[in-house]
């Protein structure tokens, strides 16, 4: 499979939007780190922690822990000074009981990045169950005892229209074998388009994502 940091991925254009924005989060995440609903790790290499523990339900991405998230009770409590977890609570159909295990497993003080959806496709269905706005975002950590740093937009109106827009190529493509081929050689044209986009966006009411960093009180 074609890495999302190739320029002829349909993931490239999301992944440096997603992977700015981690970059905020860096200076917060530090020790011994939690990616809770790891993957793969594909940003494992940002973060300057002491230890980069990620669990995951699919073995077949090879994490360090296999487990659920809504019940990580291989964890002791306070046992991770920062936990991660990126486009993750929206697959969940219980995302209260992510956020309480992940204040349960962080120390005192100990900081929280979340990363969600707000206006994107259907995708990983069946589990594709919800979206948040920067209030509903702020509600969920707020209630579960966390204090939030911030909440940034990823992006605007360009950048979800260039976001939608790609996937909705990918997706036509996908479907007819003569389109692929195009496609793909269309995005060493289009990608860089889109990052231009991204770069001129001054909008923040309609962002495809948002990030959110707390504070474990």
């Amino acid at each position: 499979m074609i890495s999302q940091r190739n320029i002829f991925s349909p993931w490239w254009f999301t992944d440096k939007v997603i992977r700015k924005f981690l970059r905020l989060s860096v200076p917060y995440l530090k020790g011994r780190l939690l990616d809770a609903g790891c993957g793969k790790k594909p940003y494992e290499a940002l973060f300057e922690c002491d230890e980069y523990v990620g669990i995951e339900m699919l073995d077949t991405h090879n994490p360090d822990v296999v487990g659920d998230v809504r019940n990580m009770d291989m964890f002791e409590d306070s046992s991770f000074d920062s936990v991660l977890s990126n486009q993750v609570i929206e697959h969940v159909d219980e995302p209260k009981k992510v956020v309480s295990e992940m204040h349960r497993v962080l120390k005192p003080g100990g900081y929280l990045c979340v990363t969600v959806p707000f206006i994107s496709r259907l995708h990983g269905m069946p589990h594709d169950y919800w979206r948040y706005s920067i209030s509903g975002l702020a509600h969920l950590l707020e209630e579960h005892h966390f204090e939030v740093v911030l909440i940034e937009p990823m992006g605007g109106f360009l950048t979800t229209q260039c976001f939608l827009w790609n996937f909705y190529l990918y997706e036509r493509s996908a479907r007819f074998k003569p389109l692929r081929a195009l496609y793909k050689l269309s995005l060493v044209l289009l990608n860089p388009l889109y990052l231009l986009m991204h770069a001129i966006d001054r909008d923040t009411t309609t962002p495809f994502n948002y990030i959110a960093i707390a504070k474990k009180l």
